[in-house]
């Protein structure tokens, strides 16, 4: 039955042109930023900038031997940090829930299949799959750009490909999880679209950071928020010990369920 959920939530996602045009916008930063990285950082074209008159200071040379001494999941989460990544999932998210409100099919579904609980997980695993999808392809236009511009990147090994990708997908699930709990319980687009901007910014658990640390209260609670372990997968650098590792799984996964708890009640106590 759950199958059978997965299965028109893929077609159904795959028909809206609103995922298309997102990632093609996604696609379109991660080119400019190769772009700009491979004239920073190959020899020759930075020779060409610097005498069509681009200025290179010597942070700026610092920073150009700081990147080539790491490796590929490097620029993998250096692309993905701050909220534009989390912000793609999240507005995916929120248009997808909000079509299945906005045209009927909610109604049909539940009819049909009865399960809010498959029918929330259903979700959760698509926008899980499309976090998957989206993160390969950053990483493989990544990988292109350093090849196309010839630069010395070092490779890094299976252990940091694989824990970097495991630990987005599920932060992505998560936030995915959160914007389908937020439309769910408020039934509003603009709610929904909302959330999807400002909670990946973090300001938000930021703003509660900093008065609990004005009051002198422990504010180390971001690191167990989904704001604050999505900023710790990116800090490692792929650098992952076996602590951070399993804490970068287990918060967004502990969310993850949170939230699909939470939409699963609201789907059994509000009308649809």
């Amino acid at each position: 039955m759950m199958f059978n959920l997965m299965r028109m939530d893929f077609k159904r996602l795959l028909r809206q042109k609103s995922l298309y045009i997102i990632l093609g916008i996604t696609a379109a930063v991660v080119v400019l930023a190769m772009v700009t990285v491979v004239i920073i950082v190959n020899p020759e074209f930075r020779l060409q900038a610097q005498e069509a008159g681009m200025e290179i200071l010597e942070s700026d040379k610092a920073a150009i031997n700081w990147m080539q001494s790491n490796d590929i999941t490097f620029f993998m989460e250096n692309m993905v940090r701050g909220s534009g990544f989390v912000t793609v999932i999240c507005l995916i998210s929120a248009i997808f829930i909000y079509g299945d409100f906005k045209r009927g099919y909610i109604k049909n579904i539940l009819s049909v299949h009865g399960s809010r609980t498959h029918y929330i997980f259903s979700k959760i695993i698509v926008m899980a799959a499309v976090t998957a999808v989206t993160a390969a392809v950053i990483f493989l236009m990544i990988k292109a750009g350093i090849r196309a511009g010839n630069l010395e990147i070092p490779t890094a090994d299976l252990k940091s490909y694989v824990c970097t990708m495991t630990a987005l997908l599920a932060a992505g699930a998560a936030w995915a999880a959160q914007m389908i709990f937020i439309y769910v319980l408020t039934r509003s687009e603009g709610a929904a679209i909302a959330g999807a901007i400002i909670f990946p910014t973090g300001l938000p658990v930021t703003l509660l950071q900093s008065i609990l640390s004005t009051i002198k209260m422990n504010s180390t609670f971001l690191n167990y928020t989904l704001f604050g372990i999505t900023n710790k997968i990116t800090d490692a650098s792929g650098n992952f010990s076996i602590g951070v590792y399993i804490q970068c799984i287990a918060v967004p996964l502990a969310w993850l369920a949170f939230y699909a708890g939470l939409s699963i009640l609201v789907l059994k106590k509000k009308d649809i």
